[in-house]
């Protein structure tokens, strides 16, 4: 078992040491198992991360086209850091993007999108560092997901993607504010997760 803080810094270490063929492969994996799952089938509007390449983030612009090749809706986020929240978009094949200071990818022209409620969003596609068995997942810290999360719809399905299976034990400051993952997918598939009271 472990703290957050620990886990961060720990998984952290852990992208940083897999070789870039090893990640380059693992991410194909994990859209893979993405785009093969019934909760991606049956989702018409699907909101997704675009992965911060200096952090070492799964690769989702595979799953992006797909979104786009299959008809559905994608829906991306553009960040405020003076507020901690997300705001949402429509995201279509011929929308650019760019990088932010951050090194987050993002929508280049946001004002001429349509914007997304979050109670719209069937599937969202959620960044990590690390989770455990329960759900609980550990990310940047600045908590901009959960405030989303706790916005979405509770049938919509909240699903991580990781490089790594689920830390051992539970994560020992885990708190109610958390919203847990229902899967997490991995190189090695999909994992359902076990939600248990705080």
């Amino acid at each position: 078992m472990a703290t957050k803080k620990e886990l961060r810094a720990q998984y952290k270490q852990l992208r940083r040491e897999l070789p870039s063929g090893t990640a380059a492969e693992s991410s194909a994996a994990v859209c893979e198992a993405v785009v093969r799952s019934q909760e991606f089938r049956s989702a018409m509007t699907v909101h997704l991360f675009l992965p911060i390449r200096r952090q070492g983030e799964v690769d989702t612009f595979p799953i992006l086209e797909e979104i786009f090749r299959r008809g559905k809706t994608a829906v991306v986020s553009v960040s405020d850091f003076s507020t901690g929240e997300l705001a949402h978009y429509r995201l279509r094949r011929e929308d650019p993007v760019a990088e932010n200071r951050f090194g987050i990818p993002e929508p280049l022209h946001p004002e001429t999108l349509e914007r997304v409620l979050p109670e719209a969003i069937d599937l969202i596609l959620v960044p990590l560092l690390a989770y455990d068995a329960q759900g609980t997942r550990v990310g940047y810290g600045r908590g901009f997901y959960d405030r989303f999360l706790r916005c979405c719809r509770p049938d919509a399905v909240k699903a991580g993607l990781s490089f790594f299976p689920p830390c051992a034990g539970p994560i020992d400051d885990a708190t109610p504010d958390d919203v847990p993952l229902d899967v997490c997918f991995t190189p090695q598939g999909k994992i359902t997760c076990r939600r248990v009271e705080i």
